[in-house]
């Protein structure tokens, strides 16, 4: 689920745009845009930069979850709901990530070598860490795919995520 990992590139001194797999526009779950069209923000906060997280898939939702503390987090989505696709488990259960880490994880990118700091920073482990946070226990099934304790649906695990968001403003 998070497997994949969002970038944040700094645009003309003031613009961070994370485009994590989603090309969609529009939904902000604080508040409907204003006549300009922006979304509304439930906060202001001081920050060094104002961001727009294009698209509302998992690995969106946890960049604006980590961004959220020091930055001003817009979330954008198409849909008329967030975290749609993380809705859709596969026939193989609700895996959240599995348990590869250090070279076995970095070995699964390409190009070779450009993503090594960020996997070493965030590994299938401080995911799995970051979930606990959240009140989301885990547990390794015998493929090395991680899951949600049995008998918690992704709903549930979307909504602690949102509750999440909405309470650091974004």
């Amino acid at each position: 689920f998070f497997e994949l990992r969002t970038a944040v590139g700094q645009q003309n001194g003031s613009t961070a745009i994370v485009r994590p797999g989603s090309t969609s526009p529009y939904f902000h779950p604080s508040g409907r845009p204003d006549r300009s069209g922006r979304p509304c923000t439930s906060r202001s906060r001081t920050s060094s930069m104002r961001i727009a997280v294009i698209g509302s898939g998992p690995a969106a939702l946890c960049a604006a979850y980590f961004l959220a503390p020091n930055h001003a987090v817009d979330l954008y989505e198409r849909g008329k709901a967030i975290g749609r696709k993380f809705l859709v488990a596969g026939q193989g259960g609700f895996n959240l990530t599995n348990r590869a880490t250090g070279s076995e994880l970095r070995s699964q990118y390409s190009p070779k070598g450009q993503l090594d700091a960020a996997l070493d920073a965030f590994d299938s482990q401080a995911v799995r860490a970051w979930l606990g946070d959240l009140g989301v226990d885990t547990y390794e099934g015998s493929s090395g795919r991680i899951f949600p304790t049995r008998g918690t649906k992704p709903i549930e695990v979307l909504k602690r995520i949102e509750q999440q968001l909405m309470e650091r403003g974004v």
